[in-house]
């Protein structure tokens, strides 16, 4: 059999296109993800989330890569440990967790954190955006801590709160009360007042934790507590300018109903007539935290949002949560401390009147302390890394 010119030339072409169209031997992929997980051996949780490791391995495969870095060992211990301490450095976190995991741009601190956020982190960076299958974690660094010790300290000695706490002082002092049972019931009252918002903040701070596992709703909820920072910022910066102006504190926008506040006095009135003067305190200021939280939770639940979305065990954000109550009844401690050394009311509300517009200032300075924290933790546009 002939072959003509034109059927071997057209047979050559053929060998050679079907040469160049046969797939290569497929390659052993490189991981999409590389993660380093730091443990030390025997720590509390330790156990439950190496497996939760091993499980996040065996479920994206050859997707992620994961680095085990055990800090124990002889050996490699110095070295590891100066690794540890710098990537912890890179991320703002000052505590040195015995469990963390690292991943492209993230930090999970601590069991609890990486056992919650693992999946969601991974899931996130596979789909190329930091908000998708989990909340972004923010960092509790050093301006974290300067935002939420100043949130603390601005919102015990906002105008509203001041009233408050001028006007127990006022009362006292019309109920003829030694100087010693000044400071039983300054004292009870404080202490009813920390621990009832210590609570409050705590029920919050659970609610938000078990969200988190409900992304979007968690979302929204970031969202609006970083919304109500830039908005009551603003109205803050109103207010004061308000004062500048020679407005009167009844001017503000920002303060107690006036139906709340004949509650709080009528609460406080009968704490202070009380023959009991620990008890009666003590119910004064649970009945005044909670009324007073529509004023001051204008501060308090977006410092709580934005501790939520902080890295680090349960045990780290309930600390900072007492911190923040601690520094928020200290100017109560303070003002009290004043009108037991003999400070009358009418120079305590003077002072305040003076300065209500300073006070609106700094509250204005905070929230955009606040808001400039929480902001890491929101994506511009959405899916944007």
């Amino acid at each position: 059999m002939r072959f003509r010119p034109l059927a071997v030339k057209a047979m050559l072409l053929a060998i050679v296109l079907s040469a160049t169209l046969v797939p290569e031997p497929a390659r052993a992929s490189e991981p999409g993800l590389r993660g380093v997980f730091f443990f030390t051996p025997g720590c509390r949780m330790c156990k439950e989330t190496k497996a939760a490791v091993r499980a996040a391995e065996a479920k994206y495969g050859e997707r992620i890569a994961v680095e085990w870095v055990d800090l124990s060992d002889r050996e490699e211990g110095t070295a590891s440990a100066r690794r540890l301490f710098d990537m912890l450095n890179e991320h703002g976190v000052k505590e040195t967790p015995p469990l963390s995991f690292f991943m492209s741009g993230r930090c999970l601190a601590g069991g609890e954190v990486i056992m919650g956020k693992l999946d969601a982190t991974i899931e996130a960076e596979l789909k190329g955006a930091a908000h998708e299958g989990g909340p972004t974690p923010l960092n509790v660094n050093r301006l974290g801590l300067w935002a939420i010790s100043g949130a603390a300290l601005a919102d015990g000695v906002n105008p509203c709160a001041f009233a408050t706490i001028v006007l127990l002082v006022s009362m006292m002092a019309t109920a003829r009360r030694s100087r010693r049972e000044m400071l039983v019931i300054g004292g009870a009252f404080t202490v009813s007042v920390y621990a009832t918002y210590f609570l409050i903040g705590l029920a919050f701070y659970g609610l938000l934790q078990r969200l988190t596992g409900f992304h979007l709703v968690s979302d929204l909820v970031f969202y609006a507590a970083f919304g109500a920072c830039v908005v009551f910022g603003l109205l803050s910066l109103w207010d004061s300018t308000l004062a500048w102006r020679g407005r009167e504190p009844k001017d503000m926008l920002l303060k107690v109903p006036e139906r709340l506040r004949a509650r709080m006095a009528r609460s406080m009135s009968a704490g202070v007539r009380s023959r009991s003067l620990v008890i009666g305190a003590l119910g004064a200021g649970v009945v005044v935290s909670l009324l007073e939280s529509a004023c001051t939770g204008q501060v308090y639940v977006p410092v709580i949002a934005g501790l939520v979305r902080a890295p680090g065990t349960q045990a780290e954000g309930l600390a900072l949560l007492a911190w923040y109550n601690l520094l928020f009844v200290l100017p109560l401690v303070g003002i009290l401390g004043l009108a037991v050394a003999g400070v009358g009311s009418s120079a305590l509300a003077s002072w305040g009147r003076r300065h209500w517009g300073l006070t609106k200032l700094t509250m204005a300075l905070v929230f955009a302390a606040m808001a400039i924290w929480m902001a890491p933790g929101l994506v511009w546009p959405p899916g944007a890394r």
